[in-house]
């Protein structure tokens, strides 16, 4: 599951925790989530404590623009920290 402390209740995205797998890297773990987005839903600018690759499955995605979407995140992050990490 995701940690508590992410922003996984963020009105208007879905997060659905798909796997989660230690990696060969101590300390380091891969998360693989898919991301639901409602139509006209702007997220916050964010950071996260590792990488991201994603995938759109479904929509198109404007990191940018206001739009709609679902996308395939796989994150490669230190095990412990939160997901996302607002900017302040």
């Amino acid at each position: 599951m995701l940690p508590a402390h992410s922003v996984s209740a963020q009105q208007g995205v879905q997060r659905t925790e798909l796997q989660r797998q230690d990696l060969s890297v101590p300390g380091r773990e891969v998360i693989q989530v898919r991301v639901d987005l409602d139509p006209g839903v702007t997220f916050p600018l964010h950071s996260h404590p590792g990488e991201e690759i994603i995938y759109v499955i479904e929509g198109e995605w404007e990191y940018q623009v206001e739009g709609k979407g679902a996308e395939l995140a796989t994150y490669i992050v230190e095990k412990g920290k939160p997901l996302v990490v607002l900017a302040k």
